[in-house]
């Protein structure tokens, strides 16, 4: 038996798994302030969805995105909320220091791993000559909200305010967050933004889901018929995340709800069409508009969530595309 078969059955087992645990309820017990505990049935499907993560979350290698040849190295951080272990891209061949950026990976806070944007960390460490740090934030339900946040805004002023320890340019950093990165960043952002020294020149928001305050019991409706991203799965990552009702409705955990986006850092949103939270980043794009931020917004057509990722191949292209050139002349 082959080594590629081997992985393909693997793979076809743990799928099957997975779509069996999503059809049963009781993943976790519920009582009047939110999430009481997880069941085994819970655990069961986080643990299966993290050892199938590897198979389907990376970025296609259909869509016509190149592995560049870059610098990598992985580096440990300590933060006031534990280790986090971070991947630094760097073009081949430069030494001296550059502007940094920062990626956040998806993953509904619950799976995902910082390998699964490789391609797309080589590609803006290349083509816009940053220094990218990709970092791998601690997981829920082990480590719910606030904590991938808080070690989010620890390790960017680690970094920032010792900027010649990791050859990095003393100068305000950008920021890119997939889905739940997404919410990262925008979260940081706002705890960052009086920070003169620290407040992102550019934060770009791919896909990211930016309000959780609907209540728990309450069904979400699917925008197409196909979603990635469904209601059963969208309820289980936020009652793993936010276990507490009453912080769903706070500015940190829903960006979008902020009373105030005044002096916010200059922002690109990209959402998909098909896409579940594709209404949140919309409305926070008609928020920061209207505050005078200088947002910009691009919704592209006939995609879903981790269109980035599982293409279609041209939007995916044209999405690396942008981000990169806005990411270059922040």
């Amino acid at each position: 038996m082959t080594s590629e078969l081997l992985a393909w059955m693997c793979a076809a087992t743990i799928t099957l798994s997975v779509t069996v645990l999503l059809l049963i309820k009781g993943n976790t017990v519920v009582a009047r302030e939110g999430v009481e505990h997880i069941t085994v049935i819970g655990w069961a499907r986080v643990l299966l969805l993290r050892c199938a993560a590897p198979f389907f979350v990376g970025v296609g290698g259909t869509l016509g995105i190149r592995k560049l040849s870059a610098h990598v190295v992985r580096k440990r951080i300590e933060t006031h909320h534990g280790t986090v272990t971070i991947t630094e891209y760097r073009p081949q061949g430069v030494e001296d220091a550059l502007p940094a950026h920062f990626n956040f990976h998806g993953g509904g806070f619950v799976v995902g791993f910082a390998r699964q944007d490789d391609l797309i960390c080589r590609h803006i460490a290349v083509k816009a000559c940053r220094a990218v740090i990709n970092v791998h934030y601690a997981l829920a339900p082990e480590a719910p909200f606030p904590i991938a946040i808080m070690q989010a805004c620890d390790v960017i002023e680690r970094m920032m305010t010792s900027p010649h320890e990791y050859r990095l340019l003393a100068d305000t950093p950008t920021l890119s967050g997939f889905s739940a990165g997404g919410t990262i960043v925008a979260a940081v952002t706002q705890q960052l933004k009086d920070r003169k020294d620290l407040a992102p020149r550019l934060q770009v928001l791919i896909y990211p889901g930016l309000d959780f305050s609907w209540d728990i019991n309450e069904p979400l409706v699917p925008v197409g018929n196909a979603s990635v991203l469904t209601p059963s799965m969208m309820n289980f990552f936020q009652s793993l995340y936010l276990p507490k009702l009453a912080d769903r409705v706070l500015p940190l955990a829903s960006p979008v709800l902020a009373d105030s986006f005044n002096s916010l850092s200059p922002t690109l949103i990209l959402t998909a069409q098909n896409d579940l939270v594709r209404s949140g980043g919309q409305y926070y794009a008609m928020r920061l508009a209207a505050a005078g931020v200088d947002v910009r917004h691009l919704d592209f057509a006939n995609c879903d969530h981790g269109f980035t990722h599982s293409g279609p191949g041209q939007s995916a292209v044209e999405a690396l595309d942008i981000m990169t050139d806005a990411i270059r002349t922040a």
